[in-house]
């Protein structure tokens, strides 16, 4: 009998990442790594990010290639995010970016 595939933990950013949230966004971080299963970051309704949002995008990747869990980006992604991340010379080049219609099962 084939293996059923595990759905991968949705973490899905809305309104401000920033400052603020950090302790928050962190917290929902945390608990998706925990899940062990492939992490899907959806920023579609963020609407404000600042360094403290890309820092922890940034330390998201290096804990799934620490830890071996898939992590990755479902769009769309805001064009200021891209545009912050641009300007202050920072690649997601390692980062997996899928559709907003993809799905993971």
């Amino acid at each position: 009998m084939a293996k059923k595939a595990k759905k991968p933990t949705i973490v899905a950013w809305k309104d401000a990442v920033t400052i603020k949230e950090a302790a928050n966004v962190h917290k929902d971080l945390v608990a998706a790594f925990q899940s062990g299963q492939e992490i899907v970051l959806r920023l579609a309704e963020v609407t404000d990010i600042d360094m403290t949002g890309v820092q922890l995008i940034l330390s998201a990747q290096k804990e799934s290639e620490k830890k071996g869990i898939p992590f990755c980006i479902q769009g769309p992604v805001p064009d200021f995010v891209f545009n912050l991340l641009n300007n202050l010379g920072i690649s997601i080049e390692g980062i997996k970016l899928i559709p907003a219609e993809e799905t993971h099962a």
